[in-house]
Parts: C-alpha cells; structure tokens; sequence
C-alpha cells in the first residue's frame, strides 16, 4: 500500500485597478443626472456596468435621477484580462434648489385699494408653485405696513424661502 500525499498552497494577488470616480454632489436643475467611473489606464480592458443594488450590476450606463436626494450607484469592474472584478458604489447628492417669494412693494394713497403681487426667484423653467398666494399684514391708515404672502409651495425639490414686502398708504 502506498501513501500519496499532496500539498497544496494558494496564493492570494492583489489586484489594483486603475479607475476612477467620485461623489458628485449638485443642485436640482430639473434634468437627470448619474455618476461616471472611467479607466485612468487606457491599455487596460476593463468592463464597466452599473446598478441600484451590490448585486445587480448589469446597467452599461449610469442610472439617473432628477430629483432632490441622496442615491447609492453600484459600479462594478471587471478586468476582462484576469477576471478580477470590484464592486464600489458612488454616492449622488441632488440638493434642493433655493426660491424665493418675495411680496412686491406696493404705495398707494389712502382710500385706494392695493394689488398685491410676488415675485419668484429660482424656479426651473417649466416648473411652477402650487396654491394661492394669501396676503396679510396690510392696514387701512395712511402710514407703512409689512405684507407677507402665504398659501404658496413648491416641490420638494425645493427650499423656499418667503420675504415679506412693504405697503405704504400715502395721505
């Protein structure tokens, strides 16, 4: 009878990939946007796919959002050469956007009726507010008074902010 042994060893290679990415943080602008790993070494032969998940790697570009938040996007690299792959993710920030609604100033003479009006700053053409604008603050007597507007939103897209105006009733 004969005693047959083997051994065996492994041996564990680092594997340095030559790509590159980064966070990308950007305010709303109503258009979508995604993140971008590229290979800093052109002799390398690397495949490069995206997705929402760790595992589910299989976009050949980018997923893309439009709207105000914080998204994970999972690359994956794969040397084609040595069949080593890593999986990182990029994180994008889309922050709200500032508006602002400011009551126009408005001077009359006592017994004249006011028309108050605002004006918005910040909006992405095509996109409006929603609601009806509410004054309140105005008097009766000649002297000045401070008007601020209510009733007005935007999407969550967007951070408001509301700026009040002045009424002056002339004698």
């Amino acid at each position: 009878c004969y005693k047959i042994s083997y051994e065996m060893s492994v041996e564990f290679i680092e594997v340095t990939f030559a790509i590159d990415f980064a966070d990308v943080t950007l305010t709303y602008d109503g258009q979508p946007h995604g993140v971008l790993v590229t290979k800093t070494d052109e002799s390398k032969n690397y495949t490069i796919t995206y997705g929402t998940t760790e595992n589910d790697c299989t976009l050949t570009s980018s997923p893309e959002y439009t709207n105000a938040g914080t998204y994970k996007i999972y690359f994956k690299v794969v040397d084609n050469d040595t069949l080593a792959e890593h999986v990182g993710y990029v994180t994008l920030t889309i922050n709200k956007k500032a508006v602002e609604i400011k009551v126009n100033d408005v001077t009359i003479t006592y017994g004249e009726t006011p028309k108050f009006e605002c004006t918005v700053t910040g909006l992405v053409e095509g996109e409006n507010l929603s609601g009806e604008a509410v004054y309140s603050g105005a008097g009766t007597d000649a002297g000045d008074y401070v008007i601020s507007v209510s009733g007005l939103s935007a999407s969550d897209n967007y951070k408001v902010t509301f700026v009040t105006g002045k009424l002056t009733i002339d004698k």
